[in-house]
């Protein structure tokens, strides 16, 4: 008898830890909600700046107009690098 309750014990704590809730309250598992976090989803590191920030940094930059590669200068001002 203990044995059984045991291992009804275990697979219940097992079917807890194997499912989640999602943001919006469905049931996931584990599984799901760690292929969606490989692909991005929810973001795990949203952007530091707004679009608009990103396309007028260069007003700050003292120039007269906008570069031609822009998104090369704006990592080169900053420091980034490209994204794989």
């Amino acid at each position: 008898m203990r044995q059984s309750f045991s291992l009804a014990a275990l697979a219940l704590t097992w079917v807890g830890l194997s499912w989640a809730q999602t943001p919006d309250g469905k049931a996931t598992s584990q599984i799901d909600l760690g292929r969606e976090a490989v692909r991005g989803r929810p973001p795990m590191n949203p952007a530091a700046w707004s679009q608009g920030a990103y396309e007028n940094a260069w007003k700050t930059w003292g120039l007269k107009e906008k570069p031609i590669n822009y998104a090369a200068a704006f990592r080169e001002r900053y420091g980034l690098h490209e994204a794989p």
